[in-house]
C-alpha cells in the first residue's frame, strides 16, 4: 500500500511540476518594481474578419493617441520621450553602462506614460547623471541627419504691444 501511495505521490508531483515548468512566464522584463508582461490573445483567430478588423483599428487608435497622452500629462512629456527614444534607438553609439541605465528609465517612462508612477503619482528619478545623458545624446546624434527634436521650428518673433497695436490699427474691424 505504501508503494502505491509513494508512486501516486511521485506521479502527482511530476504531473504538477512538468506543466508548470513547460509553460513560459508571461513576464518579459522587470525594472525595479515594475514588471512587463506579454499578453497573447489566442481567441483572436476565432473572431470573424469584421471583428478582427475592428480589433486592428482599435489598436491603431491606441497607438495614435499615445503622443496626446504624453502631451496632456506633462508639458515636457513629448520632448522627454523623444530624447529618451533617440538614445535608445542608437544602442551601438552609446556607452553600454549609461545605455543600460537610460534604457531602464525609458522603460519606466513608457510604462507610466511619463516620469510619475501611475499607481502612486510619485516621481521616479533616473539613475543616470545629466552628464551621462548628455554624452549619450552626443553619441546618438552622430548621424547623417539630426533627430527631429534637435532642430525645433523657429518661434514667431515677439511683438511689442505697441507694434501689435500699430499693425491692427489699419484693420477695419478692430477698435482699440
Amino acid at each position: 500500500m505504501t508503494y502505491k501511495r509513494n508512486l501516486l505521490a511521485l506521479f502527482l508531483t511530476a504531473a504538477v511540476a512538468i506543466p508548470a515548468a513547460a509553460q513560459p512566464s508571461p513576464m518579459v522584463d522587470r525594472v525595479d518594481t515594475t514588471a512587463f508582461i506579454q499578453v497573447e490573445a489566442g481567441s483572436f483567430n476565432a473572431l470573424t474578419p469584421k471583428q478582427q478588423a475592428l480589433a486592428y483599428w482599435l489598436s491603431q487608435a491606441s497607438i495614435a493617441i499615445n503622443p496626446i497622452i504624453y502631451d496632456q500629462l506633462s508639458r515636457f512629456g513629448l520632448r522627454e520621450k523623444a530624447i529618451l527614444e533617440a538614445v535608445v534607438a542608437k544602442k551601438g553609439k552609446v556607452d553600454p553602462a549609461a545605455y543600460a541605465k537610460i534604457l531602464d528609465y525609458t522603460k519606466l517612462f513608457w510604462a507610466n506614460r511619463g516620469n510619475h508612477n501611475e499607481m502612486t503619482s510619485q516621481k521616479f528619478l533616473p539613475t543616470f547623471t545629466p552628464e551621462e545623458l548628455n554624452r549619450a545624446l552626443r553619441g546618438a546624434s552622430r548621424t547623417r541627419s539630426p533627430p527631429s527634436w534637435a532642430s525645433p521650428t523657429p518661434a514667431a518673433p515677439r511683438m511689442t504691444w505697441r507694434a501689435m497695436r500699430a499693425r491692427c490699427a489699419g484693420a477695419t474691424s478692430t477698435r482699440w
